[in-house]
Formats: structure tokens, sequence, C-alpha cells
């Protein structure tokens, strides 16, 4: 599992994305300028998508805390092999390896 993100980057890549949907220029080149040293807003994009799937995907296979070992197993593995989880994870990876090479532009 990842690290938790910052509140402050939460906000940001959440706000990015109602920029976008509201389809604020304005906001949205604002929310996609960073100083040096800043993490780029494509990347806490990726973070947070990671850490969304992190809970839900989990939660669909309907693993859950307390959960007997063998139950556990079949979950994990139902989770594992589905087709859908595959292509997910797959997306993600592609977006957190290109995001930090993305350009505002």
């Amino acid at each position: 599992m990842t690290d938790p993100m910052a509140p402050d980057d939460i906000l940001r890549a959440c706000g990015y994305l109602e920029a976008v949907w509201r389809d604020d220029e304005t906001d949205t080149a604002a929310l996609l300028r960073h100083e040096p040293g800043e993490t780029p807003t494509a990347v806490l994009l990726t973070e947070l998508g990671e850490s969304i799937m992190q809970q839900l995907l989990p939660a669909q296979a309907g693993i859950h805390d307390g959960m007997p070992d063998h139950e556990l197993a079949a979950a994990a593995e139902k989770m594992r092999t589905d087709p859908t989880v595959q292509v997910s994870r797959v997306l993600l990876e592609t977006l957190k390896a290109l995001a930090p090479t993305a350009t505002p532009e």
C-alpha cells in the first residue's frame, strides 16, 4: 500500500478534477502550475487514483477485516484474476509512468 497522501495534495488533485469537470480553464491552468520541488498535479492525480483503487477494489471483492483466512485467500484470488482489476492496474501503472513527464500544455 502506498503512503497516505497529504491533505493539501488530495485537495489539489480534487480541485483540478473539479476545474476540469466545470471546464474552468483558469483554475485548471492554475492548478497545473507548481513550484520547483512541488509534486506535479499529474503525479498527484495518479496517487489519488491509486489510493482509491487500493480501497475500492478489495471492497468490491468482498475483502474486509476479520475474514477467515480461507475466505480471504479466495477473495484475493478472485480479485487478482478479475479482468477489470487487471486492466485497471495496467492503466494506472501506465499513467504513473507518464505523469512525471506530463507538461501543462
